[in-house]
């Protein structure tokens, strides 16, 4: 029973051994294969076409080369492929992406029809993205034309290529962000005699920690305070952190705008009373601006009417109503509340003719400069 064992064993050992050698045949021939690339090359005559694509329109060219690699073709043909011309279309692809089993996929379609290697997993190109010339294959070359740009405020001699604007930058290596201003647009065509404007436009912000003087913001009446009578509490500074805009064109500064962000401290405003024994109002009022008022005094008694029609009394006065509308209610330093429904003559611009009680308080009163507060 064991000698009949015994053979099936040694055949066993024989499949291992013609299994190895199989693997070994496998890696000698591709180290054969990767060898010989640059060998057939030239030995071989290759056959590629050029396609030269420049501002005139596209040009096909057929050549028939021995050259090694795209870079030692286009130093054959440097009179027809200038140095700032770009050549491209064909693939590069990195030899840390190769898997054996895309290897021997190659090596097998090879072997079984000649196919090309370079298109079923070895390599296209060398490290350095240099392609190697392959028959059939089809190269693009941009013909490069030549024009002045203005580039962030300075002229620049720069070479142009048939595609996009976008393209003509980067092929240039001209640096631009979102914030820039490219006119041409970035996907407008270029042409021949195209000219490139590039306004460089760069927006920085910088946060600041500023005080805050309080504001006099609104007031309150007080009926038992003389009419004309305006009492003062002082409010607080605060501190406030602002983000500060700056926009430079072409390196220079032209604009700055200012956002506010956060309080550190609030201030606290500051408060004004008005008296109003005269006319007895009470409550919260604001006012939406102030001026200095040339204020005079006028009485025709008691049943004296405005231009509006209302009764005039203690309270009431005459406006130049092209600058203070009739209806506007105001509080004049040392009178009190005064609604205009009212004019005269001599009231022009801020002159405000306030009514009195008597012929006697007019003359007491005269013409006075007053702060005038335009009640909302």
């Amino acid at each position: 029973m064991d000698k009949k064992e015994k053979p099936q064993l040694n055949n066993e050992a024989a499949k291992k051994r013609w299994s190895a050698g199989k693997w070994l045949m496998f890696i000698v021939l591709l180290l054969a294969v990767f060898a010989a690339v640059p060998v057939v090359n030239e030995l071989i005559p290759q056959k590629v076409k050029v396609k030269y694509v420049s501002f005139d329109g596209v040009e096909e060219v057929e050549y028939t080369t021995r050259a090694h690699k795209v870079s030692d073709f286009t130093g054959e043909h440097s009179s027809e492929i200038t140095s700032v011309d770009k050549v491209g279309g064909f693939t590069e692809q990195d030899m840390d992406t190769i898997q054996p089993s895309d290897v021997a996929g190659s090596l097998k379609k090879v072997m079984s029809d000649g196919g090309d290697a370079g298109s079923f997993g070895i390599p296209e190109s060398d490290d350095s993205g240099d392609a190697y010339v392959r028959n059939g294959m089809e190269i693009t070359v941009l013909k490069a034309g030549e024009a002045t740009a203005k580039i962030a405020g300075e002229k620049k001699d720069i070479n142009t290529y048939p595609g996009t604007v976008r393209e003509t930058l980067e092929l240039n290596d001209i640096p631009y962000d979102e914030d820039d201003v490219v006119k041409p647009a970035l996907d407008e065509q270029m042409k021949s005699g195209t000219k490139i404007k590039l306004t460089a436009v760069e927006i920085k912000y910088e946060e600041k920690t500023l005080p805050v003087e309080p504001k006099e913001k609104g007031a309150v009446f007080d009926k038992s305070l003389a009419s004309g009578t305006i009492t003062r509490t002082e409010g607080e500074p605060g501190k406030a952190v602002y983000t500060y805009k700056y926009k430079y064109i072409d390196g220079k500064k032209i604009k700055t705008s200012r956002k506010f962000k956060k309080w550190i401290k609030t201030p606290v405003d500051i408060r004004l009373t008005f008296g109003t024994s005269q006319t007895g109002e009470t409550g919260s009022v604001d006012y939406s601006e102030t001026f200095i008022g040339n204020c005079t005094a006028y009485y025709f008694g008691n049943n004296a009417h405005g231009a509006t029609g209302g009764h005039c009394h203690y309270g009431t006065c005459a406006v130049d109503p092209s600058v203070i509308p009739y209806g506007t209610k105001l509080y004049v330093e040392g009178y009190g509340t005064a609604v205009a429904n009212d004019c005269g003559g001599a009231v022009k611009g801020h002159i405000i003719d306030l009514y009195m009680r008597s012929t006697k308080e007019c003359f007491q009163w005269g013409r006075r400069n007053k702060k005038v507060y335009v009640l909302k």
